[in-house]
């Protein structure tokens, strides 16, 4: 498996720890989305760190992509910790930069605009060599579901290129924005169970509550309780036909 290490950077406040976060979270590294605001982000470990909602000392965090180990580095963007950011510099196979963004409610959803940086390289008229960074803002709008809560990150896509026309230059280049939507929502589920002794009644119940044992599959469970595959994951909210041992799941009895 080969390796990678990259850092994030970027200037206080511009969200290096969310965006850190994000990629934890959707790479799999990670089970739950934590948040600066609520204290409970998974790399700022320290507990001044989550009282300020700022980082402190640089993190690090293992993910994998594909057959690739990537090392993730989260660093301080307060000018009084850089040289925890600079320390980090030295191990480094490539760093990611982040810009500010800001979201905005709009008709139908939300607008996400980013702030790029373009550097351009440019021949004077007595041909030096000359560079100039410009600060180009980008938009997009999505729609997103109501009441839910949402982390964006964007980042440049192929190419960009620079148009001579009057009076300058027009800068060319395409962006991605990718954002991750969260919605709280209440579901009736149980916890545990208490064994008893069975009581035969006669009648097959509607419902049977029932724990995964080692090595057994949806099928066995549907045969052994009268049911089907497709609606025990249907009745468990289960996105692929298997469940992890010692999961309780809701069996409801064949429909006629």
């Amino acid at each position: 498996m080969s390796k990678l290490v990259i850092g994030i950077l970027a200037h206080v406040d511009a969200g290096k720890t969310t965006l850190s976060e994000a990629i934890l979270y959707q790479t799999g590294a990670i089970r739950s989305l934590g948040r600066v605001d609520h204290q409970n982000a998974f790399l700022d470990t320290e507990e001044l760190e989550r009282e300020r909602g700022i980082t402190i000392f640089s993190k690090q965090a293992i993910f994998s992509l594909g057959d690739r180990e990537v090392t993730l580095l989260d660093t301080p963007g307060h000018v009084d910790f850089s040289a925890e950011m600079e320390r980090a510099l030295q191990v480094l196979d490539c760093a990611v930069s982040v810009t500010s963004m800001a979201s905005a409610p709009a008709e139908g959803g939300m607008e996400f605009t980013a702030q790029a940086v373009a550097s351009i390289l440019y021949l004077s008229e007595d041909d030096a060599l000359c560079g100039v960074e410009v600060d180009i803002p980008v938009s997009c709008r999505g729609e997103l579901p109501s009441g839910c809560t949402c982390s964006c990150t964007c980042r440049p896509v192929g190419e960009a290129t620079a148009v001579p026309v009057t009076g300058g230059l027009e800068v060319r280049f395409e962006a991605e924005f990718a954002w991750t939507t969260l919605k709280e929502e209440q579901a009736a589920c149980v916890t545990d169970l208490k064994p008893s002794a069975a009581k035969e009644t006669g009648v097959r119940p509607s419902v049977v509550i029932r724990r995964v044992e080692r090595g057994e599959a949806l099928w066995d469970i549907a045969k052994s309780c009268g049911s089907t595959v497709e609606d025990i994951c249907s009745a468990n909210g289960l996105p692929a036909r298997e469940a992890a041992q010692g999961e309780l799941l809701l069996i409801p009895a064949r429909r006629c």
